[in-house]
Parts: structure tokens; C-alpha cells; sequence
């Protein structure tokens, strides 16, 4: 994982101390003595830092990436762990200490490198103060309470800055790049598909060369009277997954093995293993995929111009499921790739969690690929769902095609969300606008368009506005002639400050060579907020984690 370490190291490295003790022993490095070191400075963070109930988090749990409603999330730890609760100011504020293990990205404040911090405080208090909106150039947004702080460049260095102390045009910290964070290990259907499908429906297939080497073990697991069913399994080729799973040796089995469902033809792998061709599919099935609703077959639609992205997915289906895909005319413009398995249907709609277009999601293990395979998984997308879609399919071919924007369109808001965490682990630069309901003339007839989303995917990454870095953060210009032009004008690209022709203090240096850059800020409101408490977590040491509708990073509660 680049620039970060596992949940199990950062969790072995962690050791409880109290808040007083940690400020005493670090206030060199907190602030109070070195000015140059202010980031924790305390404003008034003790829980009047929090964040509205919808806002999204990105966190490690469980084994997987998930993007969450901060609200949703902390809600539910405390429904589970409601013994462990702790409440003060006379019922005002709820925190805490004992809940699932969870980890969010999070900057160092000295080195500013972003790594995996372990949280340890949930928080949630009624709303005692006024709730703004913060809306980033290129659309990303974050909803915070009056006290609660984001982090801004401003003269040289990196401070927390208060909503009401925040003014139009001032520059915020967001990440540029996420570290790489690989795990490949494979899905289990033999785990997975239980939760959400009747055990009792499903069976093992293909064990017909393994019943004399399990016999012994089938015998210690069925009575004497049904021992007469192992020549059945034999004959069927199949056996109860229930009974499967109480065998010792089903383990070293499963690679080898396939799952389906009670009286069904169609089988696939136990296990799935995470590859190219995975995220590919993934992709594609994301922009163009559905799932009947009694789950009995999933289609995948693509236009007439199509045809070999079509094909293609033919071919992914059988690699990956070991199931027949056929290609059917749908009308005169269109063709539709149709796969007739239930089970696939199952894993795709409870396992990947596939859903209709307003709801649309990025599968979690997306967030765990290699980044050549997120890429993989965006390109494939993007063919469907993306525009210019045959240019993009050609880039797909690796002809050589000249590109300066991606478009990204769907009705889905999460989805939206979803996108803007993936290519910040990219380190791709992107904005994000809305389209509100509206009656439009389509053909010559007026049809209702619901709200609908357009990401904006910019390939010539040198000019983005990632790439801005404010002049008023600069100690010396030595260019003559970029002393002049920074009379006017407000910032510099990143590129004229790595030639040598400008002088940045220590720190400066160190933020222009890391991952974090700045957006600035383009609207500040005030916004209505109807529910009964804000949230928050604490990471220690660091202070801060990544939330919003795309990634900014925020100051975080101090559990004192």
C-alpha cells in the first residue's frame, strides 16, 4: 500500500493514552510552541465538530472500502453498542469508545503523507449551532456545523479554519491521490451468497470425483438411514451446500467446485477470484447492466454500434462464470448480451450489490483493486455509460485517440460520489454538475427528465485545478518575469514552482511534493437542517478524515 500501512499494523501501533497526557507530551509538536506546527491548534473542537447525517465517509471496515452517510453509519454503532454509551452535557452529546473496528484515510499534519488511521470516538450531538455548506470548485461540497473546521492554505501553511471564519476564494486542502491499498482475496459464494438467499436452496456441483475421498466425512455427517443420499450426490454430480459446509475437507474443495441453486442448470464458481477481467465486467455491467425482478436473468444493453463491446462481454461471462451469454435484438438500435442464471442474478444484485439506475453503486472490492484495475473497471464504464463512448472503446483497443474530457453521466448521486473516491485514488482530476428535474422537448413531445449527474473526468491532469497553488503562499519569486506575473494574478500551476524559479518555506515544500492539494472555495451558504443530531469522529494524532460529495479532508473531534 503506497504511503500507508495495514489496519492490523496501524491498530498494533496505536496505544491509548488520554488526551491530556498525549498534548503534554507533544506540545512541541502541537502547536504551542512552534508556530510553524499550528495545524492543531484547538478553536473550539471539543464535540461542536460535526458534520449532517448525509454526509459520505469513506471508510475501511470489515475487510472492505465502503462510502457511507456519516449519520447512517454512527447511527448504527450506536443501536449495537448501545450499552457502551456515554452521554454528557445534560443529554446534549452521545459519544462512543466500543464499536466495530474502522478506519478512515487521513493526512500526517508534519510530513503530510495520507495513511489509514484507526478511529476511536463516535460522536453525535444535537444541533446547537447554524449548518453551512461548502462548495468546492469543481463541485465537491461538504455540510458542517458553525464550529466544525476544514483545513485551508493560507500564508505559507496549513491551519484549520472554522465554517464562520471561512470566506469565498480560500484555498482547501482535498487529497490529490489516495494511497494504492491492494486486496485480492477471493469472494467466497459459499459465504456470501447465505446471507441473502435460503442455504437450503443451494448446492455444490462438480463433486462427483471427490465423493470416495469424502465419503468418510459424509457418513460422520448424515445418519445411518441417509447414507443411501451419497450415491445420489454421486449421480447428481451435486450436494446440499449446508451439508458441504460441515465437511473439513469442503475448504481445499471450493477452488475446484461450483454453486447454483436447487433444480437450476446454471452453476458458477465457488470462488471468485478479484482480476482484470473482473473489473472490466464489473464496469460494464455498472453502466449497462440489469437484473430482472424475479432475478431470473440479467441483461446488459448496448446500441446497434456496439456490437463488439457486445461480444467482448460474451466472452467475460464465460471466462469469469463458466455460463453461456447470448446476444438478442432488443429493438432496431440496440442488442441486448442476456445471461439466464439466478444465481448469477443473486450475486450480482446481493453480492456486488447492483441496483436500478437511480441507485446505482460502485461494488466496494472496486476500491481494493490494483490501480490498473480501477482504471480497467473506469475505462469499461466509461464505454458504456461515458462519452464520447466510441472513442473511449477505441482507447480501449489501444489505438491511439486523441481525448481532452471524459463525460459521466446517471441518474444515480451516489454513484456520482462513488466515482469522485475512485479517481482520487487515481489521482485523476474531475468536477461534478447537476441537472435538476425539468420538462424538456424530446422528438416533438414533452417528457418529464428527473435530477441527473454529470462528472466531468479531465485528462490533460497538468491543468486542473488541482494544479493551482496560491501566489500569497510563496516566500520569493526569483524570475523577474514571473514576478510581474504574479501581479496579476491569484495563483501559479504546480509546474512553475517545481522549475526552481520560486522560494517556499519548509513546509510549503513538503505539501508541494505530497499528495494534498487545494480547491478553492466557489460558495458558502447556510443551509436547513431538519434532523436531531450532527456527527463526528475522533482519530487521534492525526485529526482529521476524509468525508463529503468528493473527498475533502476535515478536522475531527477531540475526545477530551
Amino acid at each position: 500500500m503506497e504511503d500507508g500501512i495495514s489496519p492490523e499494523e496501524i491498530a498494533e501501533k496505536i496505544r491509548e493514552v488520554s488526551i491530556a497526557e498525549f498534548f503534554e507530551k507533544n506540545r512541541h509538536l502541537l502547536g504551542y510552541e512552534n508556530p510553524t506546527k499550528s495545524l492543531f491548534t484547538v478553536v473550539k473542537e471539543a464535540v461542536d465538530n460535526s458534520l449532517t447525517y448525509d454526509v459520505p465517509v469513506l471508510i475501511f471496515k470489515d475487510g472492505k472500502f465502503y462510502i457511507e452517510k456519516i449519520g447512517k453509519l454512527i447511527d448504527e454503532q450506536f443501536e449495537k453498542y448501545n450499552k457502551y454509551k456515554i452521554v454528557e452535557r445534560g443529554g446534549m452529546l452521545e459519544k462512543l469508545s466500543v464499536f466495530d473496528p474502522i478506519y478512515t484515510f487521513s493526512f500526517d499534519p508534519f510530513d503530510f503523507k495520507i495513511t489509514l488511521r484507526r478511529v476511536t470516538t463516535l460522536f453525535r450531538h444535537k444541533v446547537n449551532s447554524d449548518i453551512f455548506r461548502i462548495v468546492l470548485e469543481g463541485g465537491r461540497s461538504v455540510e458542517i456545523t458553525d464550529y466544525h473546521s476544514i483545513f485551508i492554505l493560507d500564508k505559507g501553511r496549513i491551519r484549520e479554519a472554522k465554517a464562520s471564519e471561512l470566506r469565498e476564494g480560500d484555498y482547501v486542502v482535498v487529497p490529490r491521490k489516495l494511497p494504492e491499498f491492494i486486496l485480492l482475496a477471493p469472494i467466497d459464494l459459499s459465504i456470501e451468497l447465505p446471507k441473502y438467499v435460503p442455504i437450503s436452496i443451494l448446492r455444490v456441483f462438480g463433486i462427483r470425483n471427490y465423493i470416495d475421498e469424502i465419503k468418510d466425512e459424509l457418513k460422520a455427517n448424515l445418519p445411518k438411514e441417509k447414507w443411501y443420499r451419497i450415491g445420489d450426490f454421486k449421480k447428481t454430480n451435486s450436494m446440499p451446500l449446508e451439508l458441504a459446509l460441515k465437511l473439513r475437507s469442503f475448504e481445499k474443495l471450493k477452488g475446484k467446485l461450483k454453486i447454483g441453486l436447487k433444480n437450476s442448470r446454471h452453476t458458477i464458481p465457488i470462488l471468485l477470484y478479484p482480476s482484470k477481467e473482473l473489473a472490466r465486467f464489473l464496469g460494464i455491467f455498472l453502466a449497462e447492466g440489469s437484473i430482472v425482478n424475479d432475478n431470473s436473468k440479467i441483461y446488459i444493453s448496448f446500441g446497434e454500434k456496439e456490437k463488439e463491446l457486445a461480444m467482448y462481454t460474451t466472452k467475460l461471462v464465460k471466462m469469469l462464470f463458466d455460463d453461456k451469454a447470448v446476444i438478442r435484438r432488443a429493438h432496431d438500435t440496440a442488442i441486448n448480451v442476456v445471461v439466464e442464471s439466478r444465481v448469477l442474478s443473486y450475486v450480482l444484485r446481493y453480492v456486488f450489490g447492483f441496483s436500478k439506475a437511480r441507485e446505482k453503486r460502485i461494488p466496494p472490492i472496486v476500491f481494493a483493486f490494483p490501480n490498473e484495475w480501477k482504471k480497467e473497471f473506469l475505462l469499461f464504464y466509461a464505454a458504456g455509460d461515458g462519452h464520447p463512448s466510441e472513442k473511449i472503446w477505441r482507447i480501449i483497443k489501444g489505438e491511439d485517440v486523441k481525448l481532452e474530457r471524459i463525460v459521466l453521466l446517471s441518474a444515480s448521486e451516489w454513484l456520482m460520489i462513488d466515482l469522485s473516491y475512485l479517481l482520487s485514488f487515481l489521482g485523476f482530476s474531475f468536477s461534478i454538475s447537476v441537472r435538476e428535474e425539468s420538462m424538456r422537448k424530446v422528438k416533438g413531445k414533452v417528457a418529464k427528465f428527473g435530477r441527473n449527474y454529470a462528472l466531468y473526468l479531465y485528462l490533460k491532469q497538468k491543468i486542473s485545478p488541482l494544479n493551482k497553488f496560491p501566489i500569497n503562499c510563496i516566500d520569493e519569486i526569483i524570475d523577474w518575469k514571473i514576478r510581474n506575473r504574479a501581479k496579476r494574478q491569484e495563483f501559479f500551476l504546480l509546474q512553475t514552482l517545481k522549475n526552481g524559479e520560486v522560494v517556499l518555506n519548509e513546509e510549503m515544500k513538503s505539501f508541494v511534493n505530497s499528495n494534498l492539494r487545494v480547491l478553492r472555495i466557489k460558495k458558502i451558504e447556510k443551509i436547513e437542517y431538519s434532523k436531531e443530531f450532527v456527527y463526528d469522529f475522533s482519530v487521534p494524532i492525526s485529526e482529521n478524515f476524509l468525508a463529503g460529495y468528493g473527498p475533502i479532508f476535515c478536522h475531527n473531534s477531540v475526545d477530551a
